[in-house]
């Protein structure tokens, strides 16, 4: 976790270009953590944060709908109004009120950082894991939400600047993205205004049922997009998912209210010993493809990101390859991108941006593992 935080120092570095352990017996609890446990809500270490401890912890991680499991005991449940919601949440950014059933805004203060924040409202309902009756959250367990909407932040200060973003897609899946990116969030070099994040695992079931048509029998959940996942338009169930999710409305809408607006979506992959992209860079960048189905070609952001990745990386690295690549540089002997099964081609946000707001850049972030799990040489970072 510690060697995650690393990437913050990057972002500082792009600021130029834009002047206790559980031991509760619930089932399916794939997600909780004990926050207080970890780096960021030890005050005396020196990754302390509030902001990331209480909010990205407490309110958001742990209130994420788990994994599809044997035991199917939830579900994330379709978005059938996104018309709505995008009219709300435009009206929001017009004139600062929000009206949406099923999702509240508020506003906290964390750490000097004033935000706004919009998410599910828990009187509508919540999966109740200890029949108390009561939507609890906080450090050691916490009750899901039970739409799965996730939730959009908004740096409130006045120096936030308003055409960066930052993309959680896979707060569950990508272990500590969603922690790298409240660090990012609460850079004050930086100063992100947006932080989007999903509200259930990619592998969800979806309105309590698994399609009869996925390669999984009705008994037996497995590692399938059944339609949850955010970063993804088509479902592994071989049919297009017939609606969309908040967090794609909230991208449409500030891509639609933006001009030139900076999108980083961070990501993470796993490698192995045994992976035949053990040897891979520790990241993999890309802007998406454009509507020709081309790989976008390299922005000034991408390139400084890349940049400075090597720079913070080169000695700490796993990998005898370069520390950080571009998907749209990296051919093999056929003309064949190496990484593109990495390069985000498939993500929705990215289709938008590079289709629809053109003026706009859309980045994707592939961590790998090893970056986002060890401890080593967390100094270089505090």
């Amino acid at each position: 976790m510690r060697k995650s935080i690393l990437i913050l120092s990057l972002f500082i570095g792009l600021s130029f270009l834009f002047t206790e352990n559980l031991n509760i017996s619930l089932p399916n609890r794939q997600r909780d953590l004990n926050c207080n446990d970890e780096v960021f809500c030890e005050p005396n270490d020196p990754n302390y944060s509030t902001f990331v401890c209480d909010w990205v912890c407490k309110n958001s991680h742990n209130t994420i709908i788990n994994k599809c499991s044997d035991t199917q005991t939830q579900f994330y449940s379709k978005l059938n109004d996104g018309r709505l919601l995008y009219m709300a949440f435009n009206n929001y950014l017009n004139d600062n009120n929000f009206n949406y059933v099923g999702l509240i805004k508020g506003s906290r203060n964390l750490n000097g950082i004033n935000f706004d924040y919009i998410r599910e409202d828990e009187t509508i309902g919540y999966w109740d894991y200890n029949g108390n009756d009561q939507f609890d959250i906080g450090n050691t367990y916490s009750d899901n939400f039970k739409r799965g909407r996730g939730n959009i932040i908004i740096n409130q200060d006045v120096g936030a600047r308003k055409n960066i973003a930052i993309h959680i897609n896979h707060p569950l899946n990508d272990k500590n993205t969603d922690y790298i990116g409240g660090y990012i969030f609460e850079n004050e070099t930086l100063k992100p205004k947006w932080m989007l994040t999903a509200g259930a695992h990619r592998y969800s079931l979806v309105d309590n049922a698994l399609q009869p048509n996925c390669t999984n029998s009705n008994n037996v959940c497995g590692e399938l997009n059944y339609g949850a996942d955010v970063a993804r338009d088509i479902s592994e169930c071989g049919v297009l998912n017939g609606y969309t999710t908040a967090f794609q409305v909230y991208h449409e809408v500030l891509s639609d209210n933006i001009d030139n607006l900076y999108t980083f979506s961070i990501h993470g992959f796993n490698v192995s010993t045994h992976d035949p992209l053990a040897q891979s860079p520790n990241f993999i960048l890309s802007n998406g493809k454009g509507s020709d189905g081309n790989f976008i070609l390299t922005d000034k952001v991408t390139s400084t990101i890349r940049y400075l990745l090597e720079q913070n990386f080169q000695n700490i690295s796993n990998s005898n390859n370069p520390v950080a690549v571009i998907v749209e540089n990296e051919l093999d002997e056929n003309g064949d991108y190496i990484y593109q099964n990495l390069g985000g081609s498939q993500n929705p946000q990215g289709k938008y941006t590079n289709t629809e707001s053109i003026d706009d850049v859309w980045v994707q972030i592939e961590i790998e593992n090893c970056i986002r799990d060890s401890n080593i040489n967390y100094h270089l970072f505090s």
